[in-house]
Formats: structure tokens, sequence, C-alpha cells
């Protein structure tokens, strides 16, 4: 956790993509607290930093519920305080968590539309990059925006070589209520905060904003 959940006007509870790490996250959690207040939790998964078990479709999808428990228990947090991010496969892994557990407002950063779409391309990617395809036939990000009640909103660099952006702007486009997009110039698939800069801070701010108009 950076940050104290107590004292700041709400939580972003966020889901990091496959050949990544929770602990790699922590600087860029620290910009998030710094430039907009929000605590923010790096949920992690088994079988990622020596935790035990492998991961697999039901597992994260236990992992993700634990980490929403976790908040809730240990923080007595409501949804009104409570957003989620996800960034690559962890935006299909939040916004199934929003599916059962509605925030008050879901973060995408360079999210598929669907797994069905991104298994077509998998004789392009290296296996590892689309976790053994073990999401092929459960997530469908795009499907899932179109019925939540809350804010989506989306970030995607135009150069990615990984997640097409097309695929961003198609969950954006399919959001029931579309917070706020951002295409990044230039970026690929893991340096959007880094080219953009101040942009996707603002960004962040922004589709975090809906929290402090719920009471």
């Amino acid at each position: 956790m950076v940050g104290d959940p107590r004292a700041a006007p709400g939580v972003l509870l966020c889901f990091h993509g496959n050949a990544d790490l929770a602990a790699w996250q922590l600087d860029w959690a620290r910009k998030v607290e710094r430039h907009t207040r929000y605590a923010v939790f790096l949920a992690e998964y088994r079988g990622y930093m020596s935790l035990g078990g492998s991961p697999t479709y039901s597992s994260t999808k236990l992992d993700a519920r634990a980490a929403y428990d976790h908040l809730r228990v240990a923080f007595g947090l409501d949804r009104a305080r409570m957003a989620f991010f996800g960034h690559s496969l962890g935006s299909a892994v939040a916004t199934e968590l929003a599916e059962i557990h509605p925030p008050a407002a879901l973060l995408l950063q360079s999210p598929f539309s669907s797994a069905r779409a991104m298994a077509r391309l998998i004789v392009t990617l290296p296996v590892v990059l689309v976790w053994k395809a073990i999401s092929r036939i459960h997530f469908d990000t795009r499907a899932a925006v179109s019925t939540l009640d809350l804010p989506v909103s989306v970030v995607h660099g135009r150069r990615d070589r990984i997640i097409p952006f097309r695929m961003g702007v198609e969950v954006y486009e399919a959001a029931k209520r579309k917070g706020q997009l951002l295409l990044v110039e230039g970026a690929g698939h893991n340096d959007v905060a880094e080219i953009a800069g101040k942009e996707y801070w603002r960004w962040i701010a922004a589709a975090l904003n809906p929290l402090s108009s719920i009471k």
C-alpha cells in the first residue's frame, strides 16, 4: 500500500499485466499518490513474486476478490472511495471484478477488447505475452463495460505492438458510461506514462474525479 487509505480521498486498487510484478509498480504508485492524493494498493497474483501456486483464470479471479475484500475489511472502505485500475491483462481482471463489486470508477491502461480477439494475434506474439492464452474464452472487456453503470476511462499508446490501440478505443466506445480517453502518440505497451508525461497524470486525476462526487 502506498499512502494512507484512512486519510486519502480514495483508494486505487491496481492489477498489473502478465510480464510484470506489483513490486515493479511502486514508483508509479508513489507518483499516483503524489499527483492525486489517492492511496494505491498494488495487488499481486499467485505464482508471482515467489507466491505459491500458478496463475490461472480461476485463481486470478480469486486473487482479485481477495484484494478487494482485504481493503473492505482492513480499512472499512466502501465503493464510494474505491476505484480499480488495470494494465494489459490486468485490465480484464479489474473489469471482471467491477462486474461483481462495482467501484466508483474503472481505469484501464492498454486494455484488449476480448480474449478471443487477442487469441487471433497469438501467431504474431511471443506466447508468454498472452499468458499461455488462459483467458482465451473468459475475458470480454468490451462486453463487460457496456453493462457497467460507472465511468470507464481508457489510456492507450498508439504504437502499442502487443495490444493494438484500436482495442482500447473499442473498449472505450463500448462503455455504458464514458470517462476519460487518452491516446498517446509515440507510446508503446509499457511506456505510456513516460511518453505522455503530464497528460497521463491529468488523465488519472480526471478519471478518479467521480469519486469526489459520490456520497
